[in-house]
């Protein structure tokens, strides 16, 4: 896969390289997902999300209110 983007003076956003960014994402997770399946022997429902077989995040425990100056 080639990404490329288009002439700076036409992209006044920048927005090309956050495109190609996700676009370039997309293409090598779903080639991982496709390996993952031939190696599983399962198939991927695209109705579902990507990550739905994946325990919730833990939460953050870093920001208490206390290190705000909350009490």
């Amino acid at each position: 896969m080639d990404v490329v983007e288009v002439a700076p003076p036409y992209d006044h956003a920048e927005i090309t390289a956050a495109l190609a960014n996700r676009v370039v994402l997309e293409a090598l997770s779903a080639l991982a997902r496709k390996q993952k399946d031939q190696r599983d022997g399962t198939t991927w429902d695209p109705a579902q999300p990507l990550l739905a077989d994946r325990p919730p995040a833990l939460p953050d425990v870093t920001h208490h209110s206390s290190h705000l100056g909350h009490d």
